[in-house]
């Protein structure tokens, strides 16, 4: 715990949570989607803090992984930061509920560690997410 209380200190460290299994949340229900994020949230705040941390979606694929509902009852929990893992930018006004991350595994390394740092500079968000985020921010809107 010493090590946390160290970190929590560092202005460029925030810590974040996932879920209790990482499931594909879009196939659960609504009350196991809460289950997985509040359960998730329970242990972060016993042993981290009691900030409203971070949420990345468990493979973070928009519509494939996640949807509408998994952001909805993130944000009843108070999860105030949600995080893709589809790649892609993060321009000024991004919702916070829909931030860009781009996932570092050994497939992004197979081009070249020079190829990876491109993809760092110019972080394009994927086509077909483009459609994908102005659908979620609809439905987002239309359940307000």
């Amino acid at each position: 715990m010493e090590d946390i209380g160290n970190l929590k200190q560092n202005p460029l460290v925030r810590f974040g949570i996932h879920t209790r299994s990482h499931p594909v949340l879009k196939r659960l229900s609504d009350e196991e989607i809460h289950y997985e994020i509040a359960g998730s949230l329970d242990f972060y705040r016993s042993r981290i803090g009691d900030d409203a941390p971070m949420l990345s979606m468990p493979f973070g694929r928009l519509f494939r992984d996640y949807d509408e509902r998994a952001i909805a009852i993130a944000k009843s929990l108070s999860a105030d930061v949600i995080l893709s893992a589809y790649g892609g930018g993060n321009a000024e006004g991004q919702p916070l509920y829909n931030i860009r991350r781009i996932s570092v595994h050994e497939g992004r390394l197979e081009g070249g560690l020079d190829d990876f740092i491109g993809t760092l500079r110019d972080p394009a968000v994927p086509y077909e997410y483009i459609e994908k985020e102005k659908q979620l921010a609809g439905l987002l809107q239309k359940a307000e």
